[in-house]
């Protein structure tokens, strides 16, 4: 048991001659570590300085949500790779003080590195898709998605994954990796359409009229006039899909923003239901 504690005490001894730790080393020791600490301060402080200008450019419009959301994506992986950077270099830099070889320690951190990329490949997937995604501007917040068959609107958008809220209000996220086909809605429009029957001696200019009133109400509406689109027709175009002895069907159209649960034409359906309801020309509604 002695001698296990004097050979013990001897390498100990044997190790702290061969790393040659003297007040000098311990003295660059400290310096690194300040500096390293320091290093990591002005990393903190540069990248909170880039989301504030970057959310206040947003704020101001003069960039769009995608935009922004690279921006800031972008901001927060550039900090995490320098703050990995900063403890690599200052591990190393304290070995080398002491006069330890840094070669092991790098060859060390190669293979461990080789072994997470092979075990990490979705993950190095999902942030090359995401960066991809984010670059093209083609999602952002707030935009109407089908993602493999599941729809509902994009909550958070980050560089790893898409996070989807669905019309229950539950949420769902999509990894990049395991994305196989997506659907945005919001870059194109929406074509709403409803059915009226009117008796066949009605006076279809004023049916027409009500259509226009209906449509310039809701285009006045702060709330519904956030679905017409710019290029929405001033007024409704009616298409006279059949005629029989008793009644006219007509179909009124209008070209809006993309609404999945057809609130737009259920609001516009209410509001025809109001005026129809005192006159004798409809009779049936689809």
């Amino acid at each position: 048991m002695k001698e296990d504690v004097i050979e013990s005490g001897n390498a100990t001894k044997s190790f702290l001659d061969q790393a040659n730790i003297n007040n000098v080393a311990i003295a660059e020791i400290i310096l690194i570590v300040i500096l390293c600490i320091c290093a990591r301060i002005f990393i903190k402080k540069t990248k909170n300085h880039f989301i504030a200008k970057t959310r206040k450019a947003q704020k101001e419009q003069k960039v769009n949500a995608s935009t922004a959301q690279l921006l800031l994506t972008t901001i927060t992986v550039c900090e995490s790779i320098a703050k990995i950077l900063v403890l690599i270099i200052g591990a190393l830099s304290c070995l080398a003080a002491v006069n330890i070889s840094v070669s092991p320690v790098v060859y060390g951190l190669g293979f461990i590195s080789l072994g997470v990329s092979l075990g990490a490949q979705d993950t190095f997937t999902d942030i090359f898709r995401g960066l991809l995604t984010l670059i093209e501007g083609k999602v952002s917040p707030g935009d109407c998605l089908s993602i493999n068959g599941r729809v509902g609107y994009v909550e958070t958008l980050t560089i790893r994954q898409i996070v989807l809220r669905h019309f229950d209000g539950s949420l769902e996220s999509f990894p990049y990796s395991k994305i196989s086909t997506i659907q945005n809605f919001s870059l194109g429009y929406h074509v709403m359409a409803c059915s009226y029957c009117i008796a066949s001696d009605s006076d279809v200019e004023e049916f027409e009229e009500f259509t226009r009133e209906v449509l310039e109400s809701m285009r006045r509406d702060r709330v519904w006039g956030e679905f017409l689109t710019e290029d929405t027709q001033p007024h409704p175009s009616l298409e006279f899909e059949s005629v029989w002895n008793t009644c006219i069907k007509i179909t009124v159209r209008v070209r809006t923003k993309i609404d999945p649960e057809d609130d737009f034409a259920s609001e516009f359906n209410l509001r025809m239901l109001r005026k129809l309801q005192n006159t004798k020309m409809l009779r049936v509604v689809k």
